[in-house]
Formats: structure tokens, sequence, C-alpha cells
């Protein structure tokens, strides 16, 4: 679910197809949208939508980018040849995707500008959030079984990476955010201080 300045739009699942609705601010229903293939043999599902630069866009094993006016699909990029979107950004004059392992740069239009795999010496590494700011890609995920953030620049090149670690920590991240501060949604005890279990992670 996304809002934008006029209207609220929810994503839904059905036995058939995914569904994408918008809704007035007072909960009316505007327009709705059934996301389908030309392909019978390729089932689109819906796992994402934000709200970015005037548009709506939508993903899971696909990308579109749709008019918030009347649900047009103006371009659809399917089926993405990777797992299920987590996070859709959209900063400015591109759109940032992620996914379990990589964070795909399109240009307004759809076109892959750049597609990184995030790696650190050969460690297994999974995605689950991020957060572009002005100064660069931030990604909460796992490298093996601690969670851990990795700070990228826009290309995708990694800067830096961190763990979020500790023998008696069980971490399970779900979001972050940055504003000034890094600030992590996660399955943290009420007794443990974020700040003492950051540690660096090789760079």
């Amino acid at each position: 679910m996304c809002k934008s300045e006029d209207g609220v739009y929810v994503a839904v699942i059905t036995f058939e197809n995914d569904v994408l609705l918008k809704l007035s601010d007072e909960g009316k229903l505007v327009w709705a949208k059934g996301l389908k293939s030309e392909d019978e043999d390729f089932h689109p599902d819906l796992t994402a939508v934000t709200y970015g630069e005037g548009y709506i866009f939508a993903g899971g094993n696909f990308l579109a980018k749709i008019d918030p006016n009347d649900g047009e699909v103006l371009w659809c990029k399917y089926p993405f040849s990777f797992g299920l979107i987590k996070n859709i950004w959209v900063p400015g004059d591109y759109v940032y995707v992620l996914d379990d392992d990589r964070i795909f740069k399109l240009d307004s239009q759809g076109n892959f500008t750049c597609v990184k795999e995030i790696e650190k010496d050969h460690h297994y590494i999974r995605l689950k959030s991020m957060h572009v700011s002005s100064d660069g890609i931030y990604v909460l995920g796992w490298v093996e079984d601690s969670a851990a953030i990795f700070m990228l620049d826009h290309d995708g090149n990694l800067r830096w990476a961190k763990r979020i670690a500790q023998r008696d920590l069980v971490l399970i991240p779900e979001n972050i955010r940055v504003d000034g501060n890094i600030y992590i949604v996660g399955g943290l005890p009420k007794c443990k201080k974020l700040s003492r279990y950051l540690r660096s992670y090789e760079q």
C-alpha cells in the first residue's frame, strides 16, 4: 500500500490475478486494475507498490509503471529474471528495484541502466529492504546468518557493510530508513541497544 496526493493505492491478491486499487482519502473506489499478462503461462505476483514522480510503480516478478489517473499501464517489464521484488524507490529520474540479492536501476522509460549483485568475499547474502537517499543506497539484509547493513553508491557499487552481530542477539531485519541517522525495524529484544551490536564488516 502507498499514498499519493490524491489517493491510496492497495494491492489485492485473488485466485485469478492480482489487482491494484485506487481509493480516495475517504476510502471510495476510484479504479481497479487487474494485472494480467498476454502470456498465459506467466502469472503476475504483486509484492510491492510505490508512488513517485507522479506515477505508480508496481512490481513482484514484473515491474510496471502506471498512470495514477486511470490505471493505464504505461510500460511493463516481465517476467523479471529474478526473485520477487522487495522494494521500489523512485527518488527522481531513476527507478531502483531490490530483489533477494540484486539492485536494478532503470530510467523513466523502463530501460535498465545497471544491474548489481551485492557480494562480499563470497558470503551468502540475502536482501530485505532499501532506502535511496541523496548520498547513496542503504540496504538491510543478511550476511550468512547475521543481519547486516550495506551502503552503496547510486550505481550499486558497495561502499561499506556492517554486520549487526552478537552471539546472544537475534535480529530479523524488516525495514530501513535514513534521515541523517539510520533507522532499522526488526525483531530486536527490548533490552538490547542496537548501537552496542554494530561492528565493522570488512570494507
